[in-house]
């Protein structure tokens, strides 16, 4: 198994031999034009160091920094504003604000939203607090210059607030250019302004899947500004992420077939892993298996119903069978499920299927990266059948209109903003349910009977709030 590592990293020599003892064979290369001289099947992982504010990693730094000050002049460490800050980013702020303020100085932390959670960040949060530490969650912020002082203003919501401050500490990683011309060079999917960005731009600072992840299952990249000089920590998961991408057909892929394909290129626009490109030979689009994230995106949107999956047999062949699609678009399944929707929606009413046998009240698609691992603990005790899916974005008309035709409700389970593993499916699935909503209020129906969700995997209490308010027809 050969993999490639590519870039400038002094965790470089560090990482090969972990590779080696877990049987890959890695090459190293530091160009682009080195890259595109190797085999475009090989794994690749990105390795770019980014330098971090010295401010919030060591303490002789600020405490030099902020001699001179006045003990009551405010010091502000400024989060999130151009890229969200890791949690190793976070708990750094966290160490040196604690340090600064336990020297009586007068401290406030500004942040979008907190994304660490495990039990050693939330007491170092409880300890910062106690020594005086302000915390201000903004929307939107705004920097600007005054007599030798940054001046601040943001709103938190509610309310615009003003703040002068002779030190405002910016909180993010330097960005390394070199790593959008590989990014460039690997067609990954990149985020915002690629000025800031820094790495956080081709993960799109999706602090909270492993380290490597990108929107390519065959591109990995290494947050280094994160590792805190200790690469061995991400070698397990980086290992068995590499390893799935040798095991063919424990995935589910998408199949493309090629008679019913109309080469419309919208499978190529949505896919978030770019596993879809145009096959000339065909005159059809195709799929990479190497690059399939198995999300169901590309399946849920084909307006020719060309896409199916592919999925292996049981243990003990190898074969693949194929998912024959239907060939009914979504706008085909809207006009035939309608009749029977209103049908079977006077059959739930009285709380009994078609057969006149009580049924579970409520669907409920789960998400299986957010909203399916939580669900035995959330949605115990109530009245619903799950159903797990590997993404939001897979959800489509059909599937919902289909699941009326049974329950009295449909609840959508998926990722909380931008955190999507397979980029925006979240999004994609609460538009999809939000027009659906207005359709059956137009045709006479309850639109409360389709509800989403938005969750993160820690969030048992709130999917089990949303499945209770979807039994009793309450959603907003």
């Amino acid at each position: 198994m050969k993999t490639i590592l590519a870039g400038k990293s002094r965790y470089m020599e560090a990482l090969r031999p972990a590779l080696h003892d877990a049987g890959f064979d890695t090459i190293a290369v530091e160009t682009v034009s080195e890259l595109k001289e190797l085999p475009k099947e090989y794994p690749v992982i990105l390795l770019q160091d980014t330098a971090l504010n010295p401010l919030i990693t060591n303490k002789k730094a600020a405490e030099k920094a902020i001699h001179g000050l006045e003990p009551k002049d405010l010091i502000v460490f400024l989060m999130d504003q151009n890229q969200d800050a890791s949690p190793y980013i976070e708990n750094c702020v966290l160490h040196i604000a604690s340090h600064l303020a336990g020297l009586k100085r007068n401290i406030a932390v500004l942040l979008r939203s907190s994304r660490a959670s495990d039990s050693e960040f939330d007491e170092r949060y409880r300890t910062a607090r106690k020594k005086g530490v302000a915390f201000v969650k903004y929307e939107s912020i705004d920097l600007g210059s005054d007599d030798g002082k940054t001046r601040i203003e943001l709103w938190d919501g509610r309310a615009k607030l003003t703040m002068e401050t002779p030190l405002c500490i910016l909180c993010e990683a330097s960005p390394a250019s070199e790593l959008y011309a590989f990014a460039d060079a690997l067609h990954v999917r990149t985020y915002g302004d690629r000025a800031v960005s820094g790495s956080r731009g081709v993960s799109g600072g999706r602090w909270f899947l492993n380290q490597g992840t990108t929107l390519k299952r065959n591109v990995k990249l290494i947050h280094t500004d994160s590792l805190d000089q200790d690469v061995r920590s991400i070698v397990p998961s980086l290992i068995r992420e590499l390893k799935k991408l040798y095991e063919p057909g424990q995935e589910k892929i998408a199949f493309v077939d090629s008679k019913k394909c109309a080469f419309c290129y919208t499978c190529y626009r949505v896919c978030p892993h770019s596993a879809l490109a145009p096959d000339e030979d065909n005159e059809a689009m195709k799929a990479e298996e190497l690059l399939c994230g198995g999300c169901g995106i590309c399946v849920s949107v084909c307006p020719a119903g060309a896409i199916s999956f592919r999925e292996t047999e049981p243990e003990g062949t190898s074969d693949f069978r194929e998912a024959e699609p239907d060939g009914t678009s979504e706008g085909e399944a809207v006009a035939q499920h309608t009749e029977a929707i209103g049908q079977h929606m006077a059959v739930m009413e009285q709380g009994t299927g078609a057969s006149g046998k009580e049924v579970p009240k409520l669907k409920i698609f789960c998400c299986e990266n957010s909203a399916f691992p939580l669900s035995a603990e959330a949605l115990s005790g109530i009245n619903a059948a799950i159903q797990p899916v590997a993404c939001g974005g897979e959800i489509s008309t059909s599937m919902v209109l289909e699941a009326l035709k049974q329950y009295d409700s449909v609840l959508a389970a998926v990722c909380s903003d931008d955190a999507c593993k397979h980029r925006d499916g979240n999004k994609r699935c609460t538009k999809q349910m939000e027009r659906l909503k207005e359709r059956l209020e137009k045709l006479g129906y309850n639109p409360n009977r389709i509800s989403s969700v938005r969750i993160g995997i820690t969030m048992a209490d709130i999917l089990r709030e949303a499945a209770l308010t979807a039994l009793k027809g309450e959603v907003r």
